[in-house]
C-alpha cells in the first residue's frame, strides 16, 4: 500500500488514482485497498476538467472520513495593468 495518494481529474473528466483510471463509484473501494489508512491525498485537476467531477471526488473522500486532503496547484501569474 502507498504512503500517499494522488487523485487527478483530467480534461476528459477521467479520475486517476495514482495514475490508474478509476470510476467514481469505485473510488472508495480502490482507496481502501490500495492506500494506507491515514495517508495524505493530493488532488489535482486539469484546468478544463469539470468542477462537478472534482466536487464528487471531494464528497466521496468526505463520506469515507478522509481528512488529509490537499490540492496541488500551480502559482498564478499576476499581471499588472498599465
Amino acid at each position: 500500500k502507498e504512503d500517499y495518494a494522488s487523485i487527478t481529474v483530467d480534461k476528459e473528466n477521467r479520475i486517476l488514482l495514482n495514475k490508474e483510471e478509476v470510476l467514481i463509484e469505485n473510488l472508495s473501494e480502490e482507496i481502501k485497498t490500495e492506500i494506507k489508512e491515514g495517508v495524505k491525498i493530493f488532488i489535482n485537476g486539469d484546468k478544463e476538467a469539470d468542477l462537478g467531477v472534482v466536487i464528487n471526488v471531494l464528497d466521496t473522500l468526505r463520506r469515507d472520513n478522509i481528512k488529509e486532503v490537499y490540492f496541488e496547484t500551480e502559482p498564478v501569474e499576476h499581471k499588472t495593468i498599465e
